[in-house]
């Protein structure tokens, strides 16, 4: 089951009774607030297509406006602002790609981020390995064509979002907690990779990732991959505030916890 998402430059050839609607915040077709008050109770997913404001969902990365870098750079800055916000990219399927470059060099994960592909002449679908395999990861929605009839028989863009779009969403892909906890990031096992007094788990990646989630929720880490006396201190408190056991080992309760909202 997918949802219906239409979106237009002009907000009257749009037909009411649609679950969602795309709009933009600023540039020259600032057409969210209009959305918002024409269809009441829908979602209005608001784009930003200059960048100059983090007051939006998204940000609209096509030539003239944002770029693969300075989209990424948007998302980035609105994960620091907001840490549960999972902002939405959209581009071209061809762009992708450099999206999902940029995103990874700003250790922004997969799950952190809603990908909104543009993708015409190959009917109804949401662009991914399973469908036009053109991109190596599903994406979140595709806008899949650019003459769907609207009102009066106007034309109108049409998206399809996966029914989670507007959702909570996931923790990314954790490492793998066997029992017993031999392999909970902060096990007490020496790892030669890490300095003196640092303990390893399953993979450095890992403890990366859980650090760079505890800096989005405002604590004070290094994140270095690295599970040494710090992480192990921010691990026992954040348990404490969650009400976990204060272990200081990031098993499945901890890592789940961690991209849970409200992130303070």
């Amino acid at each position: 089951m997918t949802i219906a998402m239409p979106d237009s430059i002009r907000v009257a050839d749009l037909p009411p009774g649609y679950p969602a609607y795309l709009g933009y915040v600023d540039g020259d077709w600032p057409t969210a607030p209009e959305l918002a008050a024409r269809f009441p109770g829908a979602h209005i997913l608001e784009l930003t297509v200059t960048g100059k404001t983090l007051h939006a969902d998204g940000c609209d990365i096509e030539p003239g406006n944002l770029t693969p870098a300075s989209g990424a750079a948007w998302c980035r800055d609105k994960l620091g602002a907001e840490p549960a916000a999972r902002p939405v990219a959209y581009a071209s399927v061809g762009t992708m790609p450099d999206v999902i470059s940029e995103l990874t060099g700003h250790m922004i994960y997969r799950a952190q981020v809603r990908l909104l592909s543009a993708h015409y002449g190959a009917g109804e679908h949401i662009c991914g390995p399973a469908t036009c395999d053109l991109v190596k990861i599903p994406m979140d929605g595709t806008q899949w064509t650019e003459e769907y009839l609207g009102t009066d028989g106007r034309l109108i863009d049409m998206s399809a979002l996966t029914d989670t779009f507007f959702g909570t969403p996931p923790p990314p892909a954790a490492p793998p907690f066997p029992y017993p906890a031999d392999n909970y990031i902060g096990t007490p096992r020496p790892d030669p990779r890490c300095h003196s007094g640092c303990y390893g788990g399953p993979d450095s990646t890992h403890t990366r990732t859980w650090q760079d989630q505890m800096v989005r929720r405002g604590w004070t880490i290094t994140v270095d991959g690295c599970y040494g006396p710090q992480s192990q201190t921010v691990c026992r408190q954040f348990q404490a505030e969650k009400h976990l056991a204060a272990d200081g080992l990031v098993g499945p309760q901890t890592w789940a916890a961690s991209w849970i909202a409200p992130v303070t």
